[in-house]
């Protein structure tokens, strides 16, 4: 069975690397900014998800949206820093939602034509082989998916 047409491409143009604050996620950052070096007009998008959480009694919309601005401000500083290191040029941005999904559809949405990302991150559990957001992204991303350790 052929590959469908978006992964038949050889080289991105664009890539998605997202990061969590782990190491694994600032080494698939500076993989994708060698693969920047190597390719000339390669564009990287850094994007950090944070979990959508419900409202309730004892949590309203404002301490949410606080909790999730702290949440990020902290995951990106190790990017911002890795960024500046590498003189990347790339404005990292924010989303709320399913980690996995956002990711997905954000890859979508800018037309990447991949999506660089640690095997692990920061979750629950972190340590695992193979971590639960990284997993869910190969299931649902129609575009190749590059893990690194």
């Amino acid at each position: 069975m052929p590959f469908p047409p978006e992964v038949q491409t050889v080289t991105a143009k664009r890539i998605l690397v997202p990061v969590d604050g782990s190491e694994c996620s600032i080494h698939a950052l500076e993989y994708a900014a060698r693969r920047q070096l190597e390719s000339e007009g390669l564009e990287i998008l850094v994007l950090n998800v944070q979990p959508s959480i419900r409202p309730s009694r004892t949590l309203s919309r404002g301490l949410i949206a606080e909790h999730q601005s702290r949440n990020a401000e902290a995951a990106l500083k190790p990017a911002l820093a890795a960024i500046k290191r590498l003189r990347l040029n790339t404005t990292p941005q924010t989303q709320i939602g399913n980690p996995a999904e956002v990711i997905v559809a954000v890859a979508r949405q800018r037309k990447c034509g991949e999506i660089v990302m640690g095997n692990s991150g920061l979750g629950a559990v972190a340590g695992l082989l193979l971590g639960s957001v990284a997993r869910k992204v190969i299931a649902l991303a129609r575009i190749p998916v590059v893990l690194v350790k």
